[in-house]
């Protein structure tokens, strides 16, 4: 039986890691780390995290909650001795916030990692990194040997590729999972939550795209993607220490495909095209839907990171695991779109 530390269990990839670890047979106690004000604030936000996912009252009495930080793990030695697993999800995804991304991302993942490092029953230390953490390069399809670009459109990208180089020079039993773009569940669509969805609904529903509309998306569920993390976090002999968790050439999916099935629902422009994405943001097609300052400026920000030319990750590796391919974006959207909120909805119905 396991003893699993998960960090970033109040985000979303980390949230469904851990409804999906208290499912498993294998765990018998799951130690989660949150940040709060106190133990009670702790406890709380980890619930409520849980519940999105259907995690229900009868696996949480193996959940334990520690309040605490990456920089301050207040872990006892007797769940330190026992302590078999770890997946560390905790990140700062912000595309913008450069001190906070670099002091959670690289910082707060190295004192982690060396908190942990003599944790004496330590079997695999599994971190979350990215897909993009690649950089930009000129490619169309991404394989985990390639080398990172030292140019990056996000800090966050950027801190996920130095935060694996930190790890590589720790002796850990190290095994690193890189998602590509994390949208929606596959049964409860965007309930849990609507991140990223609302991008691409938006891209939809305007007819722009900063990309070739011919150009394929990379999108996995986070289901899927939790799933595969505890999957790789017990399977023994794994033949690699890095794995993408992508949809790779099987299930990606070309953007005009993805139009064609929000055009189904009555969310989308009658035709899509590609536009300048270093001016998406002040575009005239956002004016129909009367968007704020703050929202053309993430769309900026999202554009800026879309238009980059790679299309795919290669999941090969996975495949070759035994771990089957991912449902493809388009296959479930729909379950998205009938679960996105209401009100974003009938504005994109009034607007379409």
């Amino acid at each position: 039986m396991a003893t699993v530390l998960l960090t970033g269990v109040t985000g979303f990839v980390g949230g469904a890691t851990g409804a999906a670890l208290l499912k498993h047979r294998r765990v018998e106690r799951l130690v989660a780390l949150v940040r709060a004000r106190d133990q009670q604030h702790a406890q709380g936000r980890a619930l409520a995290s849980l519940r999105r996912f259907r995690a229900g009252s009868n696996v949480l009495g193996r959940l334990h909650v520690i309040c605490g930080s990456l920089d301050d793990l207040p872990i006892d030695g007797e769940v330190l001795a026992r302590l078999t697993h770890v997946v560390h999800a905790a990140a700062h995804t912000s595309f913008l916030a450069v001190r906070r991304a670099r002091a959670t991302n690289v910082e707060g993942t190295k004192t982690l990692a060396a908190r942990l490092a003599g944790a004496p029953a330590l079997e695999r230390f599994l971190h979350v990194s990215t897909a993009y953490r690649c950089g930009v390069i000129d490619a169309q399809a991404v394989g985990e040997d390639v080398e990172p670009s030292d140019t990056h459109i996000a800090e966050y990208t950027r801190t996920k590729s130095e935060a694996e180089k930190v790890l590589a020079g720790l002796d850990l039993p190290l095994v690193i999972a890189r998602p590509s773009i994390v949208v929606g569940h596959t049964e409860l669509g965007v309930a849990p939550s609507a991140s990223l969805y609302w991008y691409y609904w938006a891209l939809a529903l305007a007819g722009i795209t900063p990309f070739p509309t011919s150009r394929r998306r990379d999108i996995v569920p986070v289901d899927w993607v939790a799933s595969t993390l505890a999957r790789l976090l017990f399977k023994p002999d794994l033949r690699a220490s890095c794995y993408h968790l992508s949809s790779g050439d099987v299930s990606s999916v070309a953007w005009s495909a993805v139009h064609d099935t929000f055009a189904r629902f009555g969310l989308a422009a009658p035709t899509t095209r590609a536009v300048d994405p270093t001016t998406f943001g002040s575009h005239h097609a956002w004016s129909l839907l009367a968007l704020g300052r703050r929202t053309r400026l993430a769309l900026q920000a999202c554009a800026r990171f879309s238009a980059v030319p790679i299309e795919v990750f290669s999941n090969t590796r996975l495949l070759t695991e035994g771990i089957e391919a991912p449902p493809s974006f388009e296959s479930y959207l729909p379950r998205c779109i009938a679960t996105a909120n209401k009100d974003l909805n009938a504005m994109a119905r009034n607007e379409a």
